[in-house]
């Protein structure tokens, strides 16, 4: 019974092409076109596809031009990379808080199983 949201954030996921994956395909990065139809209506205002290649961040904005201007969503995507530039920055600084689990996502460690080691490692010093 909730009204439609305006915006849509679709995260892909990441991925990595290995030497076996290279050989036999290739993600190029031109263009593709237009993700939704020229005859079909977006389901929203605003449609965010996100995705990590290889390393690498990409937003994708959809949306529709008779309510929305090309300006006001390019400058919603600067202020989005802006925002995220911040993130990465304090997220490197020396008063960024401490570790968390994604910091050693192979550990398959929650926050206490985390706090635990880094105690143990604290009392060795």
């Amino acid at each position: 019974a909730l009204p439609r949201a305006a915006v849509l954030f679709n995260y892909l996921g990441q991925f990595e092409q290995d030497e076996a994956m290279k050989q036999r395909f290739e993600m190029l990065p031109e263009e593709t076109g237009d993700e939704i139809g020229a005859q079909n209506r977006n389901s929203h205002l605003l449609e965010i596809t996100s995705s990590i290649l290889d390393g690498k961040l990409s937003f994708n904005f959809n949306f529709c031009p008779d309510t929305l201007r090309e300006e006001t969503i390019r400058e919603f995507a600067s202020q989005t990379i802006r925002a995220l530039e911040e993130i990465i920055e304090h997220s490197l600084s020396d008063d960024a808080g401490g570790y968390t689990p994604s910091d050693f996502s192979s550990a398959g460690l929650d926050q206490d199983e985390l706090d635990d080691v880094l105690s143990e490692l604290d009392d060795l010093e």
